[in-house]
């Protein structure tokens, strides 16, 4: 059996996974300037939202609990859209659908 480790060139899905949250219908979001690290990604399908804002795992460092990485981005996300937002809204956003 054989196993592709790498990237599938002819490969047509969308997909993400960040920690974030679903964004609000009512933020208007070309006009937010997330940082370096942070996302605005698109769900293919969602009743709720359309959008989600947050952080990939990938970039949490080398001396960064899991608690510091979500606590962060909490922080981050809360400032960014200048609200409010329960710590029950925050948990793993994902999606992947086809592009063709």
């Amino acid at each position: 059996m054989k196993i592709r480790n790498g990237f599938v060139s002819n490969s047509s899905t969308t997909s993400f996974c960040i920690y974030g949250i679903g964004l609000p219908k009512d933020i208007d979001r070309s006009s937010l300037k997330p940082p370096k690290d942070y996302s605005i990604e698109r769900f293919q399908d969602c009743s709720d939202f359309n959008y989600a804002i947050g952080r990939d795992f990938c970039t949490i460092e080398d001396n960064e609990t899991g608690k510091q990485f979500r606590d962060s981005v909490k922080k981050t996300i809360r400032e960014l859209l200048n609200r409010e937002i329960p710590d029950s809204d925050f948990d793993v956003q994902s999606d992947a659908y086809y592009d063709g």
